[in-house]
């Protein structure tokens, strides 16, 4: 196991995950940190087989600690003493009765509360997330939505329905009444509504749907600030590449027009000494008197040359 994913799998309590002690938060540490481990862990980038858990612990731990209610709730369970007393001992649930027929007002209660993981692909990022969602007792599918802590893109996961555990043999509101009608109490694949009864679980699921669109609205916002910040520094980085090119250009067309007028000067001095010299032989100048004056154009001719060169 790496040391990142072991240091994130091992933390006590999601301030540890930021480096942070408990009770003294700061958003501007969380956010800055949160972004270095989510490039450190990406199932993408990291082959680590725990890499995927600890990635999904560091965005429930943003999540939570960037929700101030969640913060607070979270720091209250932190908060509470740790219980020494034994465990529960388990109900025993009421079996069916004989026939299968149960007596009017007869109200056995619901099933255990158990869940199963199932492996959910990002439609946007690819990664592959792991979650745990409750088991479905219903008799269609149950709707979930599932953020990515990474991209904060939703994906509606559908669960299908299980058997019942042994000895229960259903309960209002999920399986069918009186008449056969089933009365649903969770908003089914393709219903398109809600069923009636259960009012206090209504309002959990309402308040857990509202909880998964704040933090997928944050975890959006989070992914829009990081495209920004990438398409800035694209925009600086092609701003210095063009400046640095056409200082380039500029460096190339003076080193050419130094060169044109080197050249330049060049043919206008031969013609200057092929006409010097006609006209000194035709005044029957001597050759090395004619020698000696264009000597001293071609000394003419050199200094031009460095004069043109220190430009």
């Amino acid at each position: 196991m790496g040391d990142e994913v072991k240091r994130v799998m091992s933390a006590a309590t999601f301030y540890d995950i930021f480096g942070l002690k408990f009770g003294q938060f700061d958003e501007i540490i969380v956010r800055k940190e949160y972004r270095k481990l989510a490039i450190r862990l990406h199932p993408d980038k990291n082959s680590d087989p725990e890499a995927t858990k600890a990635f999904q612990k560091v965005g429930e731990a943003l999540q939570t600690l960037t929700d101030p209610g969640k913060r607070i709730r979270y720091d209250m369970e932190l908060r509470k003493p740790k219980s020494k007393a034994p465990p529960p001992m388990p109900r025993q649930w009421p079996q069916q009765p004989p026939g299968g027929y149960a007596p009017p007002g007869f109200m056995p209660p619901p099933p255990p509360a158990t869940s199963s993981m199932y492996n959910v692909p990002c439609s946007s990022c690819k990664a592959q997330l792991q979650v745990f969602l409750p088991n479905n007792y219903t008799p269609v599918p149950v709707m979930h939505i599932v953020s990515c802590p990474a991209c904060g893109m939703r994906s509606n996961v559908g669960v299908p329905s299980v058997p019942l555990p042994p000895g229960m043999y259903g309960f209002p509101g999920s399986f069918p009444g009186p008449g056969g009608r089933p009365n649903h109490n969770h908003q089914a694949a393709g219903s398109g509504g809600r069923g009636g009864g259960g009012g206090g679980g209504g309002a959990s699921s309402a308040k857990s749907r509202a909880d998964a669109e704040k933090a997928a609205k944050l975890q959006k916002k989070e992914a829009e600030k990081l495209k920004k910040e990438k398409e800035a520094r694209a925009r600086k980085q092609k701003a210095a590449r063009t400046k640095e090119k056409k200082k380039a250009d500029e460096r190339r067309e003076r080193r050419e027009a130094k060169e044109d007028r080197k050249r330049q000067r060049r043919e206008a001095l031969e013609v200057a000494r092929a006409r010097k010299r006609r006209t000194l032989t035709r005044q029957g100048v001597s050759e090395g008197e004619i020698a000696s004056e264009l000597a001293v154009m071609q000394e003419e001719e050199s200094d031009d040359d460095e004069e043109i060169s220190e430009d």
